[in-house]
Protein backbone atom coordinates (compact mmCIF):
# COMPACT_ATOMS: atom_id res chain seq x y z
CA UNK A 1 0.00 0.00 0.00
CA UNK A 2 3.13 2.11 0.73
CA UNK A 3 4.05 2.40 -3.01
CA UNK A 4 0.96 2.94 -4.19
CA UNK A 5 0.79 5.95 -1.87
CA UNK A 6 4.36 7.37 -2.79
CA UNK A 7 2.95 6.92 -6.39
CA UNK A 8 0.25 9.35 -5.90
CA UNK A 9 2.21 12.22 -5.62
CA UNK A 10 3.04 11.77 -9.56
CA UNK A 11 -0.65 11.30 -10.97
CA UNK A 12 0.10 15.32 -11.64
CA UNK A 13 2.57 14.44 -14.91
CA UNK A 14 0.51 11.64 -15.92
CA UNK A 15 -0.51 13.52 -18.95
CA UNK A 16 3.07 13.56 -20.53
CA UNK A 17 4.81 10.78 -21.88
CA UNK A 18 7.10 10.52 -18.55
CA UNK A 19 4.25 10.61 -16.80
CA UNK A 20 3.07 7.29 -18.15
CA UNK A 21 5.48 5.17 -15.75
CA UNK A 22 3.72 6.27 -12.78
CA UNK A 23 0.41 4.38 -13.64
CA UNK A 24 2.40 1.04 -14.93
CA UNK A 25 3.90 1.23 -11.24
CA UNK A 26 0.97 1.60 -9.65
CA UNK A 27 -0.65 -0.92 -11.71
CA UNK A 28 2.38 -3.38 -10.74
CA UNK A 29 1.92 -2.38 -7.32
CA UNK A 30 -1.54 -3.16 -7.24
CA UNK A 31 -1.29 -6.43 -8.98
CA UNK A 32 0.98 -7.06 -6.30
CA UNK A 33 -1.59 -6.75 -3.69
CA UNK A 34 -3.87 -8.33 -5.96
CA UNK A 35 -6.19 -5.88 -6.15
CA UNK A 36 -7.44 -6.69 -9.55
CA UNK A 37 -9.56 -3.66 -10.68
CA UNK A 38 -7.11 -0.95 -9.34
CA UNK A 39 -4.32 -2.55 -11.26
CA UNK A 40 -6.70 -2.97 -14.43
CA UNK A 41 -7.70 1.36 -13.72
CA UNK A 42 -3.98 2.06 -13.92
CA UNK A 43 -3.09 0.04 -16.99
CA UNK A 44 -5.94 1.33 -18.78
CA UNK A 45 -5.20 5.06 -18.51
CA UNK A 46 -1.62 4.13 -20.66
CA UNK A 47 -3.66 1.94 -23.28
CA UNK A 48 -5.81 5.12 -23.44
CA UNK A 49 -2.48 7.15 -24.48
CA UNK A 50 -1.20 5.03 -27.19
CA UNK A 51 -0.56 7.91 -29.14
CA UNK A 52 1.47 9.76 -26.61
CA UNK A 53 3.32 6.86 -26.27
CA UNK A 54 4.92 6.13 -29.50
CA UNK A 55 5.42 9.77 -30.88
CA UNK A 56 7.41 10.05 -27.63
CA UNK A 57 10.36 11.60 -27.72
CA UNK A 58 11.89 9.44 -25.14
CA UNK A 59 11.60 5.46 -26.63
CA UNK A 60 11.76 3.78 -24.00
CA UNK A 61 8.29 4.76 -22.61
CA UNK A 62 6.93 2.56 -26.10
CA UNK A 63 7.27 -0.54 -23.53
CA UNK A 64 4.47 0.51 -21.32
CA UNK A 65 2.37 0.23 -23.89
CA UNK A 66 2.22 -3.95 -24.19
CA UNK A 67 3.09 -4.17 -20.91
CA UNK A 68 0.47 -2.40 -19.68
CA UNK A 69 -2.00 -4.68 -22.40
CA UNK A 70 0.04 -7.81 -19.85
CA UNK A 71 -0.88 -5.89 -16.71
CA UNK A 72 -4.76 -5.81 -18.07
CA UNK A 73 -4.72 -9.62 -18.80
CA UNK A 74 -3.46 -10.17 -15.50
CA UNK A 75 -5.66 -7.93 -12.82
CA UNK A 76 -8.99 -10.22 -13.64
CA UNK A 77 -6.41 -13.15 -13.74
CA UNK A 78 -5.34 -12.52 -10.37
CA UNK A 79 -9.19 -14.36 -9.16
CA UNK A 80 -8.98 -16.73 -12.04
CA UNK A 81 -11.32 -14.93 -14.45
CA UNK A 82 -11.26 -16.79 -17.92
CA UNK A 83 -12.21 -13.34 -19.50
CA UNK A 84 -8.42 -11.93 -19.42
CA UNK A 85 -7.84 -14.55 -22.24
CA UNK A 86 -8.83 -11.86 -24.65
CA UNK A 87 -5.97 -9.32 -23.08
CA UNK A 88 -3.34 -11.58 -23.32
CA UNK A 89 -4.22 -12.80 -26.97
CA UNK A 90 -3.79 -9.05 -27.59
CA UNK A 91 -0.27 -9.26 -25.51
CA UNK A 92 0.79 -11.94 -27.47
CA UNK A 93 -0.57 -10.56 -30.66
CA UNK A 94 1.87 -7.12 -29.94
CA UNK A 95 4.37 -9.42 -29.58
CA UNK A 96 4.69 -11.87 -32.06
CA UNK A 97 7.77 -11.03 -33.62
CA UNK A 98 9.36 -11.00 -29.66
CA UNK A 99 12.17 -13.45 -28.99
CA UNK A 100 10.15 -16.11 -27.44
CA UNK A 101 13.07 -16.74 -24.83
CA UNK A 102 12.02 -13.39 -23.14
CA UNK A 103 11.25 -14.20 -19.27
CA UNK A 104 7.75 -11.76 -19.43
CA UNK A 105 6.73 -13.34 -22.50
CA UNK A 106 7.34 -17.04 -21.53
CA UNK A 107 5.58 -16.19 -18.07
CA UNK A 108 2.70 -14.60 -19.82
CA UNK A 109 2.13 -17.75 -21.91
CA UNK A 110 2.49 -19.81 -18.91
CA UNK A 111 -0.17 -17.80 -16.90
CA UNK A 112 -2.52 -17.95 -20.03
CA UNK A 113 -2.43 -21.84 -20.28
CA UNK A 114 -3.41 -21.94 -16.70
CA UNK A 115 -6.42 -19.57 -17.84
CA UNK A 116 -8.04 -22.79 -20.14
Amino acid sequence: MQAVQALQAASRFELTHTGLWAPYLRGLAHLSQRAGAEAATEFRKILERKGALFTSSINSSAILYPLAQLGLARAPAIAGDTASRKAYQEFFALWTDADPEIVILQDARREYEKLK
